[in-house]
């Protein structure tokens, strides 16, 4: 049987798992345990499935079709697939960031390279949307210098647009080196333009108007 998952080695999301090994759950005749292996990248999860019309003693190792196909629920996964993007991102840009991921894990990478500085383009357009129709290089300047951006980052941001135009337009290939730190850029910019500032508003938000005065009248 083939079981949909999110790979959580290779990060490929619903992707095709091939049932190898299946075991009981404890002496449930309603669930089971599977070991599967991952069709992109061939690491294994062991999948946690409710059964319907089977019970526990059916081989589903040997049976044909999909997880649907067969009426199993997938309960739980180990390891989880768990996202490469830093929290509170908005979800088009974290497509972006994770296609530079899966790139960079599957060793293509130009492809890391370019998905990582349209991460890059993107974001600046979302924090500062009246100047979408400027270039990047004019965007950065912009956000450094209305304070959205701290000098040195937007140093930083310079380095991963020009590294990203070389993945893109270059004639020499993306280098490993260069392409995960492309990444290591990319996650600290969306880190410091998005996570950090949706802490600070969530942190803002457990103050009652009491604690707000008592803050008020200390300082």
């Amino acid at each position: 049987m083939v079981i949909t998952g999110d790979c959580p080695h290779c990060g490929i999301q619903k992707v095709a798992f091939v049932a190898r090994y299946q075991f009981e759950v404890s002496s449930s005749k309603s669930e089971v345990h599977m070991l599967a292996t991952c069709n992109a990248c061939r690491k294994g999860a062991i999948f946690h499935l409710g059964l319907y019309e089977h019970t526990s003693g059916a081989d589903l190792v040997k049976a044909t079709g999909s997880q649907e196909k067969l009426r199993i629920t997938v309960e739980q996964q180990w390891p989880d697939y768990q996202s490469k993007t830093p929290a509170a991102v908005p979800a088009n840009i974290t497509n972006f960031y994770e296609q530079g991921v899966r790139a960079l894990k599957a060793g293509h990478w130009d492809a890391a390279g370019a998905m990582f500085r349209k991460t890059l383009d993107v974001s600046t357009k979302v924090i500062d949307p009246d100047h979408r129709d400027e270039t990047l290089f004019k965007r950065i300047h912009l956000l450094v210098n209305n304070g959205q951006l701290t000098a040195a980052m937007g140093d930083w941001s310079h380095e991963i647009r020009l590294d990203g135009n070389d993945a893109v337009h270059g004639e020499e290939p993306e280098t490993e080196v260069d392409a995960k730190s492309l990444r290591r850029f990319a996650e600290a910019f969306l880190t410091y333009s998005f996570t950090l500032p949706a802490m600070v508003k969530a942190n803002r938000g457990k103050r009652t108007p009491a604690n707000e005065s008592v803050v008020t009248a200390a300082a």
